[in-house]
Formats: C-alpha cells, sequence, structure tokens
C-alpha cells in the first residue's frame, strides 16, 4: 500500500467517526428532549409557561424539546429544579 492510499483510507476512517459522534450526539439531545418534555407534561405544564418559568425563550426551549440544540449544564439544572427532578432524573438511563 503506498502512503497516498494509506492517508486516504485514513481520511475516510476519520470521516465515517466524526460522522458516528455526531449522530451520536444528536441522539443524546433527542432523547434528553423527549425526557424533559415528558417530565413536563406529566406535571401539566404548558411549554410556553414552563419556558417563561425557566427564564428560557419558548423558541430556545422548543429546541431544547425537540433535540435541536445542546443545552448546557446550567439550563438542565434550571429546567430540572423548575420540574423539582435532579439532573439524574433527566439523563439517567440514556
Amino acid at each position: 500500500m503506498t502512503i497516498e492510499r494509506g492517508l486516504q483510507i485514513s481520511t475516510l476512517i476519520l470521516s465515517s467517526v466524526e460522522l458516528m459522534i455526531k449522530e451520536s450526539k444528536k441522539q443524546l439531545q433527542i432523547q434528553i428532549g423527549k425526557r424533559i418534555r415528558l417530565l413536563r407534561e406529566s406535571n401539566g405544564f404548558s411549554q410556553q409557561n414552563f419556558a417563561h418559568d425557566c427564564n428560557i425563550e419558548k423558541s430556545n426551549y422548543h429546541r431544547i424539546e425537540a433535540g435541536n440544540t445542546n443545552p448546557t449544564i446550567y439550563t438542565l439544572k434550571v429546567i430540572a429544579d423548575n420540574l423539582n427532578v435532579t439532573l439524574e432524573d433527566i439523563v439517567k438511563d440514556i
């Protein structure tokens, strides 16, 4: 195998790994969003009122529940506190 061919294979492998990580991150965001939505709904909160209570813009909060953003630990803590649950309750078994 030539050095050039080895580099091509390495580049392909690296691209595949990066794609897997990106997809894994997206799946984690979706699962966390679903968990938050389930907890919010089980407490009878509307999305708009809950976002307001958390001091999060409704559009940003919607993106969290939809899994379209990566919330900070601080944001997750604010959400957990307003749901009267722990951070662990939001992320366990995900």
